[in-house]
């Protein structure tokens, strides 16, 4: 038995008593062991006479109380109240007391875990504001449950970015790979968590060259989501589809079914079955196809064409597939902000060396989206410069809608958004495309 509680309480526990329960205290707090002696000016009789008692002494003269703390213990111990001494005494009557020094050591190892959290901007400069935001809120406190946990929170975080942008792995895969747990970024895990957030901003300055062909000159540029403004998905923050772009903008599929894209005379392999083969019969009959992005990742798409056309909607494939059938060159469409499924295509169909050329709605949510496009595999323009859009007007000029919405740079043709905003005036894909169609029966040709 530690010891008589009951007893310790009518020892210390009376308000003539209480200011020496709490110098005792004191010293704990600051981690000095209870010795020497303290003193009160100023006592009253009462307390006086209660610090006098605890230690056999006479009441002394005067108007100060003064107590030595190793008699008291020795007292505290022998009298039986509480054998294991002053200090355990003092814990059971006012609570817990912190060490200090688990309490410096503590501080000293969030302080690393901050330094560093801090050090994954080292090489990944475009993480430093999300990093600095993060440390601010003391994210990293509430969700690890100290500071070793967050220390190993922050050595995955670190692996994870390090190994970004994938391949168009599943994340169930990139996790295995890069954490060896398959479910270690699982949604609703702290880490799972982190790496989403991180995901986010990384999507957001994926850099790339895009070569970019003006009406009358070729140049080069680079153009990256930051510089764009491109957002890594329109979907609502937290939400699945949300969850699902922003990895999908780093290279890592969530979901390899929902994610589709559509297509129309992509030439795939006669000789092949599967996907490809598919593609071949299709194109043959001119009939439109929707891929989803587990063909695009784990199947063969075929033949690679020397060039791709891109546009936004899909009137422009229904058109192409009326008017051209089987003679259309391979056509891309990204109905809106391009999906996980359209972006692993076009970046696989890059790198085998085919140009992507894009076309778009001449309005500012057009713009928009071929700055995102732009942000995660390189174009040229498709009659989407200064020169198509202002041919357009002179066309249709007069049943035009007027643009709405926030003016944008178009980093392929600055002359573009000067255009735009000094006529006023949105032109849909829809109204173009018998031009588009010329433009595809052209290379049809060729």
């Amino acid at each position: 038995m530690i010891g008589d509680e009951d007893r310790l309480r009518r020892l210390l526990g009376a308000p003539e008593t209480a200011w020496i329960v709490a110098r005792a205290r004191a010293r704990l707090e600051r981690g000095r062991p209870l010795t020497g002696t303290i003193t009160r000016s100023d006592a009253t009789e009462g307390e006086r006479v209660a610090a006098a008692r605890l230690v056999g002494r006479a009441v002394p003269p005067g108007r100060s109380a003064s107590l030595s703390l190793d008699r008291l213990d020795e007292v505290v111990r022998r009298s039986g109240a509480w054998p294991a001494g002053l200090a355990s005494a003092i814990v059971t009557l006012t609570g817990p007391v912190d060490d200090p020094r688990v309490r410096e050591a503590e501080q000293q190892a969030w302080t690393t875990v901050a330094a560093e959290l801090a050090s994954l901007a080292d090489d990944r400069s475009e993480l430093a504001t999300w990093l600095a935001g993060l440390q601010a809120r003391g994210l990293l406190r509430r969700v690890a449950g100290g500071a070793d946990e967050a220390r190993a929170l922050v050595a995955q975080l670190r692996a994870v970015v390090a190994a970004l942008p994938a391949g168009g792995e599943s994340i169930a895969r990139f996790s295995a790979r890069v954490l060896n747990r398959a479910h270690a970024l699982d949604a609703g895990t702290p880490l799972g968590g982190l790496a989403t957030a991180a995901a986010e901003v990384l999507g957001r300055h994926v850099e790339v060259g895009a070569a970019v062909i003006g009406p009358t000159e070729v140049g080069d540029t680079t153009v990256d989501a930051a510089e764009a403004g491109a957002a890594v998905t329109d979907a609502r923050p937290g939400s699945a589809a949300w969850r699902r772009d922003v990895w999908a903008a780093v290279g890592v599929v969530v979901d390899d079914l929902s994610s589709t894209v559509l297509l129309l005379g992509f030439p795939g392999s006669a000789a092949a079955t599967g996907t490809a083969g598919a593609l071949a019969h299709l194109a043959e009959r001119g009939q439109p196809v929707v891929l989803t992005l587990r063909q695009v990742i784990t199947d063969d798409v075929g033949a690679t064409p020397t060039s791709v056309f891109v546009c936004e909607n899909p009137a422009v494939v229904s058109a192409a597939a009326d008017g051209l059938g089987a003679a259309s060159p391979p056509l891309l469409c990204l109905q809106g902000q391009p999906s996980a499924a359209a972006v692993v295509l076009l970046r696989q169909l890059a790198a085998r060396g085919a140009t992507v050329r894009y076309h778009g709605d001449f309005d500012w949510g057009g713009v928009a989206i071929a700055r995102t496009l732009a942000s995660h595999v390189d174009w040229l323009p498709w009659r989407y410069d200064a020169d198509a859009y202002l041919a357009a007007l002179e066309r249709h000029g007069e049943a035009l809608p007027a643009l709405s919405g926030a003016a944008q740079a178009t980093p392929w043709d600055p002359r573009l958004a000067d255009a735009m905003q000094g006529q006023g005036l949105s032109v849909e894909e829809e109204v173009v495309i018998d031009a588009l169609l010329r433009d595809l029966d052209g290379w049809a040709r060729r």
